[in-house]
């Protein structure tokens, strides 16, 4: 996504998500991310599903927009 952040993994891909430990600081680097992300989701959501269904009002014929 344009908006995310990049982060740096030393790892490949096969240990990219294999933490030796809670402590370990990829597991903390990745974890703190990934809470990031989920407390946002809703939000974010939120924000596409209204921006949709701007653009669907938008995009309908006259005779549509006034019919539920």
């Amino acid at each position: 996504a344009a908006d995310a952040e990049s982060i740096v993994i030393h790892a490949n891909h096969t240990n990219m998500v294999r933490f030796a430990s809670k402590r370990d600081p990829g597991y903390k680097t990745v974890s703190g991310h990934l809470r990031i992300m989920v407390q946002e989701a809703g939000e974010a959501v939120m924000k596409r599903w209204e921006r949709e269904v701007r653009e669907i009002a938008g995009t309908q014929p006259e005779y549509a927009k006034g019919s539920s």
